[in-house]
């Protein structure tokens, strides 16, 4: 649930922004009131990219990195996980079964520095909706800021809602969320957020707003 939430947002993001795009051709350029956010974003993404282009096993060897050694460490903790000492029982001295171990992915020349690719692409995927946000009220804000001042009122009042919601709905015996959708962790939602600290993390920057 949290994945297509974040994956709806996103795309809706990137139309809107393609629209304005098509209206207003100077839209994608770097902001000059919100330059500070619109940095940081940058900064990040930097990172997100260089830790997806790969290096040459040799490369990490000579940093001393354990991505140099990570598939013979692999082979070995396989080794040891379908020994028959690890196998045998220390009291009874029983041995059991002969354990199929996971086949282990094929050893690549070319390593990146994240160890978890997809999600590190995810991340990307998010701070580029971040810094498409950061223009979208960069162009609101181009002529006055009564629209910014009127988004953030909007964001603080539903924060607002939510963290009533949030209050009156706390009790272990609710099996609605909102009294609407049945859930099992209906008792321990926040507001219409099943997660408690995805609702936290929406009230508290909204709130302030």
């Amino acid at each position: 649930v949290e994945d297509w939430s974040a994956a709806t947002c996103e795309v809706l993001l990137f139309l809107l922004a393609g629209l304005v795009w098509l209206r207003y051709p100077a839209f994608l350029r770097f902001p000059r009131r919100l330059w500070a956010p619109f940095g940081v974003v940058l900064l990040l993404l930097a990172v997100g990219v260089l830790q997806l282009i790969p290096l040459p096993k040799a490369a990490w060897k000579m940093l001393g990195d354990e991505r140099a050694t990570i598939k013979a460490n692999a082979v070995q903790a396989r080794t040891l996980f379908t020994s028959k000492t690890y196998r045998t029982d220390p009291f009874t001295g029983a041995v059991d079964p002969e354990i199929k171990a996971p086949r282990l992915p094929g050893s690549r020349s070319w390593i990146p520095a994240t160890f978890t690719s997809m999600a590190t692409f995810q991340a990307i995927l998010a701070l580029l909706a971040a810094a498409v946000l950061i223009l979208l009220l960069e162009k609101l804000a181009e002529r006055n800021r009564g629209g910014v001042r009127q988004v953030a009122l909007w964001a603080g009042l539903s924060a607002i809602v939510v963290g009533v919601f949030a209050v009156v709905q706390v009790h272990d015996k609710a099996s609605k969320v909102l009294g609407l959708r049945e859930s099992a962790h209906a008792a321990s939602a926040f507001g219409p957020f099943i997660n408690e600290n995805n609702g936290m993390g929406f009230v508290n920057p909204a709130f302030f707003l």
